[in-house]
């Protein structure tokens, strides 16, 4: 009996792990039909009222023919984690938690290829994979590297608005892990700079408890590099 328990116990553990796994890095594994898919024209049409920006406008590489809505927390979660961190399932689709980028930028970002960070006062990307690089992105005259520490112009609106800046913290934070876990040449890979990058995007955060709330949903998942 004591050591059916154990092994009921340790199946249990098993399967809890995968799950805050899921949770805690939506990202991890995701499939093209479970990306963003652009039907919802209702969406996009607050996206673009909330930026302030038109329907060709990519926040990387400015005009470009085939932009999308790129959720930052993946659709296929149905919002779980967000809980950890202050938000609800109703944030998925919320304009903040969409970025409009490139078809190319939207799956190197849902792959943790590339990341969006803090640089002073502005966003850049950073591409991460060095195979990358020369691969150009679609529906520009651009190639990746052209796009490499680019900064985002995220929408025509004087003041500005923001995405979540802590869903691009854990997105980041999540992109280095997987840099590491691949050996990619990555400037942020060392413990402290990865942290300082997580910190410095919270800094931009308008809310004043979501530092400590991501920094605790990351270490519930002893995520340190």
């Amino acid at each position: 009996m004591r050591l059916e328990l154990k092994q009921e116990l340790r199946q249990t553990r098993e399967s809890v792990n995968v799950l805050i796994s899921f949770e805690l890095d939506p990202w991890e594994g995701i499939t093209d039909s479970q990306r963003t898919i652009e039907s919802s024209q209702t969406l996009k049409q607050t996206v673009l009222e909330y930026y302030h920006i038109g329907a060709n406008f990519c926040m990387v590489c400015r005009s470009a023919s085939k932009v999308v809505n790129a959720h930052i927390w993946p659709v296929h979660s149905r919002g779980k984690g967000l809980e950890y961190i202050g938000l609800d399932p109703s944030h998925l689709n919320d304009a903040r938690n969409v970025l409009r980028l490139c078809k190319s930028i939207e799956v190197a970002f849902d792959k943790k290829e590339v990341m969006i960070i803090a640089d002073g006062d502005q966003f850049i990307l950073i591409v991460l994979n060095p195979k990358l690089m020369d691969e150009p992105v679609e529906g520009t005259p651009f190639k990746f590297k052209d796009c490499h520490k680019y900064p985002l112009q995220f929408c025509h609106r004087n003041p500005p608005v923001y995405p979540f800046r802590r869903l691009l913290a854990i997105h980041a934070h999540q992109a280095i892990c997987n840099a590491v876990k691949h050996n990619w040449p990555c400037d942020y890979s060392e413990p402290m700079l990865a942290l300082e990058t997580v910190k410095n995007l919270l800094g931009k955060s308008v809310l004043g408890d979501a530092r400590d709330k991501v920094m605790g949903f990351l270490d519930r998942g002893n995520l340190a590099l």
